[in-house]
């Protein structure tokens, strides 16, 4: 299982921090297919890479919890699970 509580990620530069995600919850459950929907820079991916530990420079989680109640070792098999897929249209 994967939860998600009160996830907040922000950019940050030169310029004043910008919130990129602002307080999401989610739980997804073993055996569970999930599609996280939004529009464009609603920060879909942003959370997704949170989640897979693969936010960039300058992004940061400033807050919330991502828990996931599995054995260490099937961790990292839940972690290669994790697909994205962004359309814009």
């Amino acid at each position: 299982m994967l939860e998600v509580k009160n996830l907040k990620i922000e950019f940050t530069s030169n310029s004043e921090p910008v919130m990129a995600v602002d307080g999401i919850d989610f739980v997804i459950n073993e055996n569970e297919v999930v599609g996280l929907v939004g529009a464009s820079g609603s920060g879909k991916t942003v959370t997704a890479l949170s989640i897979m530990k693969l936010l960039s420079a300058g992004e940061s989680v400033v807050s919330g919890k991502i828990m996931f109640s599995t054995k260490p070792e099937k961790k990292k098999d839940l972690l290669l699970r994790i697909v994205t897929c962004i359309i814009d249209i």
